[in-house]
């Protein structure tokens, strides 16, 4: 879980300081995002609505990563930054899924 969350890091926020600011942020979600689509895997439906449903059941901790985003790159790099993590997160989520109910 750790190596994801710092893969995500460096190639989204480009290991530069906001990537140490937001580095328990971004852990919380990944780890978050990871709990809930192997929980919402054994639901039925298909991989991409559960990994979006998964996303979106961390809200607290998606506020809390955009918080520190925003800190670091402002209201406008924060939201893309954020779009781009939340992509990453839906794209790993349907892959644990689809792993999970393998």
């Amino acid at each position: 879980m750790k190596r994801y969350a710092v893969i995500v890091a460096v190639t989204l926020l480009g290991g530069c300081q906001s990537y140490v600011d937001a580095e328990s942020e971004l852990s919380a979600y990944v780890t978050c995002n990871h709990r809930n689509s192997i929980r919402f895997a054994s639901q039925a439906g298909d991989p991409l609505s559960l990994a979006i449903a998964a996303e979106a059941a961390c809200p607290g901790e998606e506020v809390a990563l955009l918080k520190k985003l925003n800190e670091a790159k402002g209201p406008g790099g924060a939201l893309r930054m954020m779009d781009q993590i939340r992509e990453s997160a839906i794209r790993s989520n349907v892959a644990t899924i689809a792993r999970t109910r393998s």
